[in-house]
């Protein structure tokens, strides 16, 4: 399997799992790369997969109006938890073509909340899929 770090193109901060949570519902957020299981994640079928739980990127409720939580869920293959990485690098929901995954605010800091936010494409929703050194 192999693993990565999605990671924004605006600040270099990872997406991490916020406070290493392993509970469903466990929400989404910015941070310092660290290695660690909670900021690394497997891609395939459009699926985003936690290592360290194996839960998967999802949005919460199954809502796709803009400003919803993404967090952490069991699979159950909804597409609720299917990803596109489009050519513009941003990471859009399938269930909605115009919703991307958003770092709330253009936060720059650590800790920011990552949300689902309408598509416009700029540095807040940009984000690279890099293999995770040494994993």
């Amino acid at each position: 399997m192999v693993y990565y770090v999605i990671r924004n193109k605006q600040t270099g901060l990872v997406m991490d799992i916020k406070g290493c949570c392993g509970d469903d519902g466990a929400t989404i957020c910015m941070w310092e790369y660290s290695g660690g299981d909670h900021q690394l994640w497997s891609y395939e079928d459009g699926v985003l997969r936690s290592k360290l739980n194996g839960k998967v990127l999802d949005l919460k409720d199954c809502n796709a109006s803009p400003g919803n939580d993404v967090c952490m869920w069991s699979h159950n293959g909804g597409p609720n938890q299917r990803w596109v990485l489009c050519e513009d690098n941003t990471i859009c929901s399938e269930m909605g073509g115009d919703l991307a995954l958003d770092v709330m605010n253009h936060s720059t800091d650590a800790g920011a909340d990552v949300k689902i936010w309408n598509r416009h494409g700029q540095g807040n929703q940009q984000f690279v899929l890099e293999v995770a050194p040494g994993k």
